[in-house]
């Protein structure tokens, strides 16, 4: 009478029909271009002065060992600008760019 507690029958699966092969066009790639470049820390005396008297003014009494040293990405810099001056333009919003996307080209492609 009622079916509560009775578990449904299944239905049949339906079978989707199958898309038609389209042609496969060429894969295009794309590389992440960083926000910042890592530089030899040898090689960029005045980074490292101004890095070690910034760290030294706030902890005098410790010494400073730099591993690391990076610098801003112009490239990433630009693009990021002149994509949230646009974005901002148009709409009238704030814009935050998360991640910035090279295209890499046939022959670059080979060589990744």
């Amino acid at each position: 009478m009622f079916r509560f507690f009775k578990k449904k029958q299944p239905a049949a699966p339906v079978e989707a029909p199958k898309p038609a092969p389209q042609p496969s066009a060429p894969r295009e790639e794309w590389e992440l271009v960083p926000n910042y470049l890592t530089i030899d820390p040898h090689d960029e005396p005045i980074a490292v002065v101004i890095a070690a008297a910034t760290a030294a003014a706030t902890v005098p009494d410790h010494e400073l060992h730099l591993r690391r040293l990076a610098v801003q990405n112009p490239e990433a810099q630009r693009v990021a600008v002149i994509a949230a001056s646009v974005a901002a333009a148009t709409s009238g919003k704030q814009f935050v760019v998360k991640s910035i996307r090279r295209k890499v080209s046939g022959a670059d492609a080979t060589q990744v």
